[in-house]
């Protein structure tokens, strides 16, 4: 397994603006929306709210991968 560390920085920007992710291992995409929670999208689905602790979520925080609004809403 990975080293859990992430830099505290990066997690209070998820508190500041929007994010949008990929997550490799559910192929899907998630949503950070500060004050409104998260939201997941499989291609082709609709966004759903999720937990914060779910591991959809945890595991598109720890790969970082950002993606454009754009590419989230055509999913």
């Amino acid at each position: 397994m990975k080293d859990a560390t992430i830099d505290k920085n990066y997690l209070i920007s998820f508190s500041k603006t929007t994010k949008y992710l990929w997550n490799d291992e559910y192929e899907c995409f998630v949503k950070s929306v500060p004050g409104n929670g998260f939201w997941a999208k499989f291609p082709g689905k609709p966004e759903y709210p999720i937990n914060s602790e779910s591991n959809i979520v945890v595991l598109a925080i720890y790969g970082g991968q950002f993606v454009s609004k754009e590419s989230y809403d055509k999913a």
